[in-house]
């Protein structure tokens, strides 16, 4: 059997032509509106995973900068320790160049037959221990090292009662304060 086209819509209930074409307008405006928001939707999660990883680069950069900083502040205490203890050789080679100098003077005055026995050196102090078989060097040694170019040298010198030590020598200790 043929089949026949029934039409049950009644005729004022149609679609009118205008409808029609509004309904594919607002379809053709429907499915642009969505491709433009995957669109947006697909350029923030590419800016998103972008950003990301910028921002994992970033982290990784200010680690090595933190690290690299850490480093500098261990060089900078190192240079300062190195700073320091040569500010304090240079004040020991300095106070010894003065005390070698020192002993040179003494040594250039003393006459021949004093001999320098021991000597002992503090920061603040020169001990010479002295002997000699003559008084009378021993005299003019005394003169010599109470003249007051040693004045400026030293603060104060100090010698000990002259003594007999050994067989025909005599001895005395001589101190030098700076």
């Amino acid at each position: 059997m043929p089949k026949s086209g029934i039409n049950l819509i009644p005729g004022e209930e149609k679609a009118s032509f205008e409808v029609i074409i509004l309904a594919k307008k607002f379809k053709t405006y429907a499915l642009f509106s969505l491709i433009v928001f995957l669109i947006v939707i697909l350029g923030y999660f590419i800016a998103f995973f972008r950003m990301n990883s910028h921002l994992k680069s970033l982290s990784q950069k200010i680690s090595q900068a933190e690290a690299k900083i850490n480093s500098y502040k261990s060089l900078e205490s190192d240079l300062v320790l190195v700073k320091d203890r040569l500010v304090k050789i240079k004040k020991i080679f300095s106070t010894q160049k003065r005390k070698i100098e020192a002993l040179k003077k003494i040594k250039e005055v003393s006459p021949p037959e004093i001999v320098f026995r021991s000597i002992e050196s503090s920061s603040k102090e020169l001990k010479i221990s002295v002997t000699s078989s003559d008084l009378g060097a021993i005299k003019r040694f005394t003169e010599r090292i109470s003249n007051p170019e040693f004045e400026k040298i030293f603060k104060k010198i100090e010698i000990s009662a002259v003594s007999r030590v050994e067989e025909g020598n005599y001895g005395f200790n001589l101190g030098c304060f700076f």
